[in-house]
């Protein structure tokens, strides 16, 4: 099957308002240019803008023990976002289980690609073991040896990268990772070319990630960050995950959860929320929380930092208004100096070399996936454009999963 979208104008990170047509054979780009020919379908992008698709680095879709959340898998896709990647099961589902689903969902082009790292690795009562010790969602390990040998079953497993965490702001009173597990942790990954990223909420628990060798922070700090932390984390090629939110609009929790305590969830505690009694922030407080994140995503890209895209959107009575583009992250990041370009980057081939699909999309490029999105008008800084509503046309791995022309 070959689909043609004529007259569009492209934007990405590297083609800024090209005006071409782009030919689609079976689920790749084939050509890009004028007079291509005919194809078995057109589609006519006058008064549109055609983007490669994005890519939300930081969601989690396995928090019920019973099923995967497979209507948000297909909201994304239809909004326009291509690949998620689970940073972290939040459920008690087996890991092989998991890797299976993932590998059905991963089959069907209505479907978002999953990308996922299976359990927390922590300690009993730690951060990725969940609030409830009964009901522990993470592997819980009691020494080194133990952490990096389950480092090795995700890696059998298929899982491409790890997930542990902290409870930064309570590190004193609170049961968490030895710098030697996590060091462990991060030298068996190391190993096997996986990756490690870390759940911080503010800089004290990320310095502990860093000296212990993450090479990924799954929250923006929501202090101010040292400008030697920058520094070490941008010459150190760190990836930092925006996740700073709407300030405006609370993170809705699975039922029966608390509400997560900062912008985008990070706050330093655990995903399903702080323990009981715990002071909540007030809406001056998240806002102030916000400010100073956007304030170290600019510094730090600034400095030469890799800053990527993530919601750690994790329940939503409607998915299909909620897993869209990330359009408040993309806001964020040209409010914090970003360009335009820079912003999509974040959330499209810089996202796609963090998550592992790199060589296939994230780019309008000859024999890249065709993953697309069109919508209508041009596309500014406030990115209003990339408005669910605004949506016309998108393709997945070639197929024509929205058209709205």
């Amino acid at each position: 099957m070959t689909v043609l979208l004529k007259n569009a104008v492209l934007l990405d990170s590297v083609r800024n308002n090209e005006s071409a047509d782009v030919l689609v054979d079976g689920s790749t780009i084939k050509a890009i240019g004028r007079d291509l020919g005919p194809a078995d379908r057109e589609f006519d992008l006058s008064g549109c803008t055609l983007l490669p698709a994005f890519i939300d680095a930081h969601v989690h879709v396995a928090v019920d023990d019973s099923a995967f959340r497979e209507d948000a898998i297909r909201a994304w896709a239809y909004n326009g976002v291509s690949t998620v990647r689970e940073l972290g099961m939040l459920s008690q589902l087996s890991q092989d289980d998991y890797a299976r689903w993932i590998g059905t969902v991963n089959s069907q082009p209505e479907n978002a690609t999953v990308v996922a790292v299976g359990n927390y690795i922590d300690v009993a009562g730690g951060y990725g073991a969940g609030p409830n010790p009964n009901h522990p969602v993470g592997t819980l390990i009691t020494t080194a040896e133990e952490a990096a040998d389950e480092v090795s079953v995700h890696h059998e497993l298929g899982y491409p990268g790890i997930k542990i965490g902290i409870h930064d702001g309570r590190m004193d009173s609170t049961p968490h990772l030895s710098p030697e597990m996590a060091k462990a942790i991060c030298d068996r990954a190391r190993e096997h070319g996986m990756w490690v990223a870390a759940h911080i909420g503010i800089c004290r628990g990320a310095q502990f990630m860093l000296d212990a060798g993450v090479r990924e922070l799954a929250h923006t700090p929501s202090d101010p960050m040292p400008d030697e932390m920058i520094r070490f984390m941008a010459e150190h090629g760190v990836v930092m995950d925006t996740t700073v939110g709407d300030p405006d609009k609370a993170m809705e929790p699975p039922p029966g959860m608390l509400m997560p305590g900062g912008p985008g969830g990070p706050g330093g505690d655990a995903p399903m929320g702080p323990p009981p009694g715990m002071v909540m922030p007030s809406p001056e407080e998240k806002r102030k929380q916000w400010k100073t994140m956007v304030e170290n995503l600019g510094r730090y890209h600034r400095a030469g930092g890799r800053v990527v895209i993530g919601t750690d959107l994790i329940h939503s009575r409607d998915f299909m208004k909620d897993a869209v583009i990330p359009v408040p992250e993309l806001r964020a990041l040209t409010g914090a100096g970003f360009t335009l370009q820079e912003a999509i980057a974040a959330g499209t081939i810089t996202a796609a070399e963090v998550v592992g699909t790199g060589k296939e999309e994230g780019l309008i490029e000859e024999g890249r996936l065709a993953n697309l999105v069109a919508v209508s008008g041009p596309v500014d800084e406030s990115f209003a454009a990339l408005d669910r509503e605004n949506i016309r046309l998108v393709l997945h791995r070639g197929a024509v999963i929205r058209s709205e022309l």
